[in-house]
């Protein structure tokens, strides 16, 4: 199982049917110590994974990142380690269209 501290190396290829769009790679994780937002995200960007813009339509590109697991999963200063195989994802998304999500990365 992934565990903090580990780092992540994520190669994808992307497109989009429309110029200018911002493909994001962002994690999420689930702790029932979250209080009403189990879901919820860290108020800084530890989150974030990658922003890239794709400039041209229907053209593949590479994205590749590095992620170092630990800072999103912190809570009121306290790492929360999932506590399930699907309690921390690895998400997909250009905004203002659906989400692809990895989970039990």
């Amino acid at each position: 199982p992934i565990q903090a501290g580990d780092t992540l190396f994520i190669s994808v290829k992307v497109r989009s049917q429309n110029p200018n769009k911002l493909f994001e790679m962002y994690t999420k994780h689930y702790h029932t110590s979250k209080g009403d937002r189990h879901w919820g995200i860290p108020i800084d960007d530890s989150y974030l994974v990658s922003r890239t813009l794709i400039e041209n339509k229907n053209e593949w590109i590479t994205v590749n990142a590095v992620h170092k697991i630990g800072d999103d999963w912190k809570f009121n200063g306290k790492v929360l380690e999932p506590a399930g195989c699907n309690h921390f994802h690895l998400r997909f998304r250009i905004p203002g269209s659906g989400a692809f999500y990895l989970d039990d990365v």
